[in-house]
């Protein structure tokens, strides 16, 4: 995925919050859009540094940070991408938007490149000698370089989310013959209460923990603790109107969800997919087999699910699978079974979907 080859480059979280500038935001920054890696997120953040990299001056990297925490995107990649100017393409990258100003103003004169060099300033003199700089540049400059600026960043935009999602469609198309092998075709059954110790496995792994940073559907950057033990699996298995499906490949678990009866709908949660071979597919399958089982059981017309409103990206998917927001939220429950926010205000949205 993506994400994971993101997060090998870019600065944590504390790192950020140490940061001298930043430190005065600290509230801002505890909001967990800001920290998360997915394809809108991370976009973002590539959009903002690439319209603040081009700021003259020395706050270039503040600039992308507030930008960041305004539009709620990922902070350190619009930090990072900041970098994209320096000494060397700086003097460039400021010509070209000189030039695209005067074709848009139809003025313009020969300037050297000595001109583009942006002057030396202090902390206590650089708004003055930065405004002196752009007047001497004069109009064209003054229109370019904001041009250029929200051009780079809508095809930075562009270029990250079409090539996240290349990159997810080859990666599919990658797994798609190992998922497919001969022999290793997916079974979905009903659990039993043998099945309880590998159930609490795996969705503890996929859920919670560093096992579970391997796959995109952690909650380790949100929440603490065990997602589920024994005994509440034992109570949902035992329970006439609930059960839990499970996804076999070989006779090894790697995937299960619950599933439990209400009035004229089914409530489907806790869906685990081993993290090592997320985003195969095999999601999506498991997904309609506990959909059709629901509706054969229980004549059911409609699925509901409860998901944590800031998994942006796991919404999506569960969006694509044809599930709508109905606009209804609650807070988090305020019950260590399900684990202790490392967030403030977190809360779940209820999805649905009719069958």
């Amino acid at each position: 995925m993506p994400k994971k080859y993101f997060k090998k480059f870019l600065p944590g979280h504390e790192a950020i919050q140490q940061n001298r500038w930043l430190r005065p935001f600290g509230l801002w920054l505890q909001n967990p859009k800001l920290w998360h890696l997915h394809r809108r997120s991370v976009a973002g953040g590539i959009a903002a540094g690439m319209f603040c990299g081009l700021i003259p001056g020395p706050f270039q990297m503040l600039g992308a940070a507030l930008m960041a925490v305004f539009f709620r995107v990922n902070l350190p990649v619009a930090m990072l991408t900041t970098l994209y100017t320096n000494p060397f393409t700086i003097v460039p990258l400021y010509y070209i938007a000189y030039q695209l100003g005067a074709y848009v103003t139809g003025q313009g004169q020969v300037l050297t490149a000595t001109q583009f060099s942006v002057p030396e300033m202090g902390w206590d003199n650089w708004f003055s000698v930065m405004v002196s700089w752009i007047i001497s540049l004069g109009k064209p400059f003054a229109i370019g370089l904001p041009l250029l600026a929200v051009l780079l960043a809508v095809l930075g935009y562009i270029f990250v989310r079409l090539g996240w999602r290349f990159w997810l469609m080859w990666q599919w198309r990658k797994h798609k013959l190992r998922v497919c092998k001969p022999g290793e075709a997916l079974i979905f059954r009903r659990a039993t209460l043998e099945d309880v110790p590998s159930i609490v496995v795996l969705v503890n792994a996929a859920y919670r923990g560093d096992t579970s940073r391997v796959g995109w559907t952690t909650e380790a950057d949100l929440l603490d603790r065990q997602r589920t033990d024994a005994n509440e699996l034992t109570a949902l298995l035992s329970s006439e109107d609930s059960l839990i499906m499970l996804c076999m490949r070989s006779e090894k678990m790697i995937g299960s969800v619950h599933l439990q009866h209400g009035k004229g709908v089914a409530f489907m949660g806790m869906l685990v997919i081993e993290p090592g071979l997320q985003g195969q597919g095999i999601g999506k399958q498991l997904m309609q087999s506990a959909e059709e089982t629901a509706v054969k059981m229980w004549g059911v017309a409609k699925i509901l699910m409860y998901a944590i409103s800031l998994r942006t990206e796991l919404i999506e998917f569960y969006e694509r699978r044809g599930y709508r927001h109905t606009g209804i939220f609650k807070e988090f429950p305020n019950d260590e079974k399900f684990g202790i926010p490392k967030v403030q205000g977190l809360k779940i949205e209820l999805l649905e979907k009719n069958v």
